[in-house]
């Protein structure tokens, strides 16, 4: 029974690492940089097919040891694929004219495959092994995948990213050692002691996500006296505010404006994607800048025109159309976190 358990926590653990993967990309890169995620996670169920026909004789003779040791490394890269994975410097920017680019982005393939290629390698050996009762371990790898796929979600609500990924390499702990259940107990023991200090290297020496130098955050924080006031997370996204004397944020405005831009906080979604939080004391006239900017224009087209803002961000065109004394205002934030900041 323990087997089949293990089996749905392996199955678990690769889907939501692969979402989890893609959510870490759209934070550090680009949202399009984390369809590459779905390519390298083929790659590795692709490669471990393969490799369990090559040696699937020897793989049934030491069934139990070898599903050990594969779950306990595919717990393993789950953490440290990725961070040697930070550490690569992958600028997508030069790769048109640096050629060795190309050369980094093959390590990145190569690093994140490889827990991809471990835990799928551990489904594969189990449908060989366990041909008789296909249809449970079949069940158990779908609901493992579908349940990994929402839980990932749910957890990401309440943990940001770096912490799910501990939290799943744990889980994958968790799976080896059901495995070893099967072994002999010294093997048991050691695997304890083994997982044990990894999980607390882990825990104890935590990873910082490596944000791109071209993101709007990090140019930011190269501001002076700039610090990150707030920092929360969700599935929808990264979101964090940012205060700095310097920050001043008015696109498109008027060379006529001769006024001053009330103090604003910077809010970044996924690092990118800057709003800003804009000091408003109800005093109307503070807002003067607003009418000098070119999204002003339907206002001075119309009276009193009713205003629907889809994606209120930091609360700039509400700011507007309460300037402009708009009779209706009605405004649409996707983000529950961003209203709570901006409240």
């Amino acid at each position: 029974m323990a087997i089949f358990i293990s089996i749905f926590f392996i199955s678990f653990s690769i889907l939501s690492y692969q979402i989890l993967l893609m959510r870490i990309f759209s934070i550090t890169s680009w949202s399009h940089f984390a369809y590459m995620i779905i390519s390298v996670a083929l790659l590795g169920f692709g490669a471990s097919g393969t490799f369990v026909f090559l040696f699937l004789k020897r793989i049934k003779r030491h069934f139990y040891s070898f599903f050990t040791i594969f779950s306990f490394l595919f717990s393993i890269s789950l953490w440290l694929c990725f961070a040697l994975s930070q550490k690569i410097p992958f600028d997508p920017f030069l790769i048109i004219w640096y050629k060795g680019q190309y050369l980094y982005l093959l390590g990145y393939y190569l690093l994140l495959f490889i827990p991809f290629f471990l835990g799928a390698t551990c489904i594969g050996i189990s449908f060989s092994q366990f041909s008789q009762k296909i249809s449970k371990v079949y069940f158990l790898n779908l609901l493992g995948s579908g349940v990994g796929a929402l839980g990932v979600i749910l957890l990401m609500y309440f943990f940001p990213p770096l912490s799910v990924l501990l939290f799943l390499t744990a889980i994958g702990l968790l799976s080896a050692l059901l495995a070893s259940l099967y072994l002999r107990r010294r093997v048991l023991i050691g695997l304890i002691l083994a997982s044990f200090l990894s999980f607390s290297f882990f825990f104890f020496f935590p990873l910082r996500l490596n944000i791109s130098q071209y993101k709007s955050l990090s140019v930011t924080l190269n501001l002076p006296q700039v610090k990150i006031l707030k920092e929360v997370s969700s599935p929808l996204g990264l979101i964090n505010v940012v205060e700095s004397p310097s920050i001043r944020h008015a696109p498109g405005l008027s060379l006529n404006f001769r006024g001053e831009i009330p103090p604003q906080l910077a809010l970044f979604t996924d690092a990118d994607s800057m709003s800003v939080i804009t000091n408003f004391d109800n005093q109307l006239s503070n807002l003067e800048y607003l009418d000098y900017i070119s999204s002003a224009l339907p206002y001075h087209l119309l009276d009193k025109p009713k205003v629907l803002i889809i994606g209120a961000g930091g609360g700039g065109e509400v700011l507007s159309a309460l300037y402009h004394a708009s009779s209706l205002i009605e405004a649409v934030e996707i983000d529950p976190q961003v209203v709570n900041l901006v409240k």
